[in-house]
């Protein structure tokens, strides 16, 4: 008796999200047809009531953790390790602004970005191991167009359970013109953030700083991938577009002919 709102397939489970406020997950791996499971392997309940519609999951097998946005105003972060329904830490983001509270705004998309510092040129040319603390972050936007990025407290790439949450929430400008449909984090200390007003933006989340984005469709955009050299884009004009960024991607100054050659082998 609920809608599922979002899913995702990842480290070998199918991860779903409700309207009633419940993530859930069931192996795929498992001999038994998810038709006939009638228990999940893992189960949540975000927010306040059976009101909350989930809207996004993202799950860091990494960090053996899911992040969770719903309309009930907070991010949740859950743990694949921890027993128990409830997640191990929540946070609300500093919407500005008294039209903006989150009565009205909400988050309703979020990922978790690797943010740890990379080896400098003297530590690259040093035979010295460096021993680098690793870092994440939690980037999430909310209907509002705002974006905003929470440290993570870890330890050796595990999420401190206790007190998940470090620092300050710094929050990304400029904000997208409508909601965040979707994000995704194509290398470390990388964002690319995708919005209803159409726009494709690209941020440097350990400066918080907005790097470039791209621009074209007509109306919404509603998903996107990446598998950190191609990026998938799809717009709610039946409009699908491939970024892709190798080395050996074709010419943008190649001839009509070799243009009209390439689509002949993608279609």
């Amino acid at each position: 008796d609920c809608l599922v709102t979002t899913m995702q397939i990842r480290d070998g489970c199918l991860f779903v999200g409700t309207d009633d406020g419940r993530v859930e997950a069931y192996s795929i791996e498992d001999s038994l047809p998810l038709s006939l499971r009638t228990e999940p392997d893992y189960s949540w309940k975000v927010g306040v009531s059976n009101k909350s519609i989930i809207l996004s999951v993202d799950v860091n097998p990494e960090l053996g953790c899911v992040v969770v946005t719903s309309d009930s105003g907070s991010v949740d972060l859950l743990s694949l390790d921890e027993d128990g329904p409830d997640p191990i830490g929540s946070f609300v983001p500093p919407f500005d602004g008294l039209e903006r509270r989150s009565s009205n705004a909400f988050p309703t998309s979020a990922t978790i970005v690797d943010v740890t510092q990379p080896l400098s040129q003297s530590e690259l040319k040093t035979s010295i191991q460096v021993e680098r603390k690793t870092s994440f972050a939690i980037v999430c936007g909310s209907n509002d167009g705002s974006l905003f990025v929470q440290p993570l407290s870890t330890d050796a790439s595990d999420i401190n359970v206790d007190s998940p949450f470090i620092g300050k929430i710094r929050q990304l400008m400029p904000r997208h013109f409508a909601a965040v449909k979707c994000m995704v984090s194509p290398a470390p200390g990388l964002v690319v953030t995708g919005g209803l007003d159409g726009t494709i933006r690209t941020w440097n989340v350990r400066d918080t700083k907005f790097l470039y984005q791209f621009v074209g469709y007509k109306v919404w955009l509603g998903s996107m991938w990446t598998d950190g050299v191609r990026l998938v884009t799809d717009g709610a004009d039946n409009t699908v577009i491939v970024h892709d960024f190798s080395t050996d991607a074709p010419s943008t100054n190649s001839s009509k002919e070799d243009d009209q050659n390439e689509d002949d082998k993608l279609i």
